[in-house]
């Protein structure tokens, strides 16, 4: 099974590195990316993905609000919130939107894909 993955971030650098580390992964692949949360909505709906990589701080629409909006209209869709910042409020607002799962950008690279392959499963 591949599972098929939104990647939104709003810092192009970081987004860059999270495509390229999980679509090195042979059992995932990255079919889309979003700049702020609204993009990610759009992509959502025209896509259809598995799970979305979501940065909770975005412009135009935070991850949070992306999040709400995501799990309303597509709830199988498996939303992982990703954040610089481990602040219970945050994390707490997360689940309050529907979001499955939390990871610290810090978190490293093999954290993020056992979480994802979790999630996914």
């Amino acid at each position: 099974m591949t599972i098929r993955l939104i990647v939104a971030e709003d810092h192009f650098a970081v987004r860059a590195g999270l495509v390229a580390y999980l679509d090195e992964q042979t059992d995932m692949e990255v079919v889309g990316e979003a700049e702020n949360g609204l993009a990610a909505c759009e992509l959502v709906r025209d896509l259809a993905p598995d799970l979305v990589l979501m940065d909770v701080r975005m412009p135009v629409m935070d991850g949070i609000e992306a999040t709400r909006t995501v799990k309303v209209e597509h709830p199988g869709t498996v939303v992982l919130l990703i954040s610089a910042y481990e602040q219970a409020e945050l994390v707490a607002a997360g689940t309050d939107a529907g979001a499955d799962g939390f990871l610290l950008k810090g978190s490293g690279g093999e954290a993020l894909v056992a979480r994802v392959r979790e999630l996914a499963a």
